[in-house]
């Protein structure tokens, strides 16, 4: 690791970094020995002095958030979600951000406003990802429709969302993501349950549901899962156990 940190060494030291910046660049490195790689190779293209400090500063979250006149505790916050999470940020769209107000607001829409995980007896993981103008537009929306996939996530974990096809800008859109282990009725109640509650707590207001409310949701379309399909009906027997169930 020492050699590794070497090339980053010269270009820190001949770069004018005051000696806590230097303090914080070494001790990052220190705790993140997988980016020093990465660093070495951005820092054989740079040859000013400027484009060193921009390389640390797009991989360092502290010499980043150090750079825009923030209130302490946001610069807290940010620097806690960011530290792990230093590739979501677009540097060219951040810096042609005009105010540290606009800067704010980049950063914050960035990270999930609903992040929730939880482990259950029967071995699911459930980790949910929404942010509240994903939560607004669900709450809204008419129609949307279930996909699984096992495609992009590694391992025993799938990806589970809820999206709908936008024809206006021939895009499908996101409205929310969900990352599982298990695909069974009582995983997809979890599943569904969790989704509700999320959009209810970021819009502080409740989801409608057509068949129960006369208003909201119209349809739910599935992808041909007996299991999702009563998970579902398990969550809406949670809304209202009066409504009964209508085969279509």
């Amino acid at each position: 690791m020492e050699e590794r940190l070497q090339f980053i060494s010269s270009k820190v030291s001949n770069s004018d970094f005051t000696d806590d910046e230097q303090l914080i660049i070494y001790t990052y490195f220190a705790n993140n020995d997988s980016s020093i790689d990465s660093a070495n190779a951005i820092l054989h293209f740079c040859t000013t002095k400027d484009q060193i400090h921009n390389c640390f500063r797009n991989l360092i979250p502290d010499l980043l958030l150090d750079n825009f006149n923030f209130p302490e505790d946001k610069k807290t916050a940010l620097r806690n979600y960011f530290t792990k999470n230093i590739n979501l940020i677009n540097s060219a769209i951040l810096h042609s951000c005009s105010t540290d107000n606009a800067r704010y607001d980049y950063l914050t829409g960035l990270i999930p406003e609903s992040l929730e995980s939880a482990f259950f007896e029967d071995g699911h993981i459930l980790v949910l990802c929404m942010n509240k103008d994903m939560a607004v537009k669900l709450l809204h929306a008419q129609y949307f429709q279930v996909d699984l996939t096992f495609k992009r996530v590694c391992g025993k974990i799938n990806e589970f969302e809820l999206n709908k096809y936008d024809i206006n800008y021939n895009i499908t859109f996101m409205y929310t993501r969900i990352f599982t282990n298990i695909a069974t009725a009582n995983a997809y109640h979890h599943m569904f349950k969790a989704i509700i509650e999320a959009v209810n707590e970021l819009c502080k207001q409740e989801v409608q549901i057509r068949h129960i409310h006369n208003n909201g949701w119209k349809v739910i379309l599935g992808d041909l899962d007996a299991a999702q399909a009563k998970g579902l009906g398990l969550v809406l027997a949670d809304l209202d156990p009066t409504k009964p169930g209508k085969l279509i």
